[in-house]
Parts: C-alpha cells; sequence; structure tokens
C-alpha cells in the first residue's frame, strides 16, 4: 500500500473513478494511511468517501480551529461546509471552514487536546447534546458542581435538563459521555473533553471516523456551526 496509494493518488486519469475508490477505501483502513508518509500533504478527497468515513475506524478526535480561515475569501457560502481531507504531520485532518478535526487510531497520545479551549455554556449545547444517547454529564457552576450519571436509564439527557432547569446557576460542561442514537458501535462511548477539544474513545471498540467526526462537530464546533455533507444526520437536519 505504501507504494500503490501514492501511485494511485498521483494519477490524474482515475481521480473520478467512483467505483475504483470505493475499492480502495474497502481494502485499507485510517492506519495504513497514517503509515505511508509519501502522501503527506497530498488532497485525500477522492479516498475519504462514504465507504471510508463508514468503514475507517478512529480512536480519538481533536477539533482545532483553522487558522488558514478567511471568511472574505469565500465566493460562496456553500464553501464554509466543503471539506477538505490530508494527512498532516501522520494524523488524517479533516479541514471544513473554520475548524479542523484531526484524527487518529489507537495511540490517543498522538493528540493531547488544547489547554486553554473557551469555556461552553449547557445551554448552548443543549439543544445537540439531548439529540445524542448521554450516559454521564459533567458540569460546574459558580456555586455547584455536577455529575450526573445513568444508572436505571441508559440516557441522563432529560436528568441534566430537569437539574439545570430547576437549580439557579450557571453551568458549564467540563465532560459528556455521549453515543449517537443509531450508532453502528452501540456498545462504544465517546468522552467528549470540552476543556481539551477531545473526543475519545473511552469504552468498547474504536467507532467509524464519521460517527466520531460528527459528535466533535456537533459538541465541540457549536460557536460556529457547520455543515458537511458527510456529517450523519445531515440530511435530516439533525
Amino acid at each position: 500500500m505504501r507504494v500503490i496509494l501514492p501511485y494511485l493518488l498521483g494519477r490524474n486519469e482515475v481521480a473520478t473513478n467512483e467505483d475504483l475508490w470505493v475499492t480502495v477505501a474497502e481494502l485499507i483502513d485510517l492506519e495504513d494511511v497514517e503509515n505511508v508518509p509519501e502522501i503527506e500533504g497530498v488532497n485525500l478527497n477522492r479516498l475519504l468517501n462514504l465507504t471510508a468515513l463508514s468503514r475507517w475506524t478512529a480512536s480519538r478526535a481533536e477539533l482545532v480551529f483553522n487558522n488558514e480561515f478567511d471568511v472574505e475569501a469565500l465566493t460562496e457560502i456553500s464553501e464554509l461546509s466543503r471539506t477538505e481531507w490530508a494527512v498532516r504531520a501522520g494524523k488524517l485532518t479533516a479541514t471544513i471552514g473554520p475548524w479542523r478535526i484531526i484524527f487518529v487510531s489507537g495511540d490517543n497520545r498522538r493528540l493531547k487536546g488544547a489547554t486553554d479551549y473557551p469555556a461552553v455554556d449547557w445551554r448552548d449545547i443543549s439543544t445537540v447534546a439531548n439529540a445524542l444517547i448521554m450516559e454521564s454529564a459533567s458540569l460546574r457552576g459558580v456555586t455547584r458542581r455536577l455529575t450526573i450519571s445513568a444508572e436505571e436509564s441508559a440516557n441522563v439527557a432529560q436528568d441534566v435538563a430537569d437539574v439545570t432547569a430547576t437549580l439557579e446557576d450557571s453551568y458549564r460542561v467540563h465532560h459528556l459521555t455521549v453515543r449517537l442514537p443509531a450508532s453502528a458501535s452501540p456498545d462504544s462511548l465517546i468522552e467528549v473533553e470540552f476543556p481539551k477539544g477531545l473526543a475519545t474513545v473511552v469504552r468498547g471498540p474504536c467507532v467509524a471516523l464519521g460517527e466520531l467526526g460528527t459528535i466533535a462537530i456537533r459538541l465541540l464546533g457549536h460557536r460556529y456551526p457547520v455543515e458537511p455533507d458527510w456529517l450523519i444526520g445531515h440530511e435530516s437536519g439533525a
């Protein structure tokens, strides 16, 4: 693959051969891509098709600001949701408007997260969070710290809503553990650490890039929402 993949990516005559790229995506995984230094910086849009996004798995994703983003350079609004895929420093990166999502497979130490990520108010993400299956939540208010976890219920979203509505305080979200309602990996659980900008699989097998990316961009990227066409729930506006 270290020879074949750079060769195929360099051939313009196969750039639009969708069947070929679906086949390639079925034969390799994220770890293979991470271990081909010859494709560093190469546009991987043709390879990162829906097959890759549903089959390749990752253990951690980090959401960071895209320092190269220039809103004044946009010629049409759809550019805000266009995804550019590439390997940067050995890590798969999706650039979408003001955001970059960085994925790793297996060694979570390769993504350590930020140290000064902006605080997140529960009210700002509650709509998105309530659309997920939430197993636990850690919130910090001015006078209280709350940790709500599932005991009898598998989803504490309503419990969090009830508690935060009852107590007179403003709550910052420290972390949530969640999964998508229709997850292809229902035994897996993803911890979203808001202070670090990280989404990490903390239970069960690694999850598909599309799932991990959807959770990262929906929750961590709530300030500047983008809608790439691969986003799970995109078609329904969820």
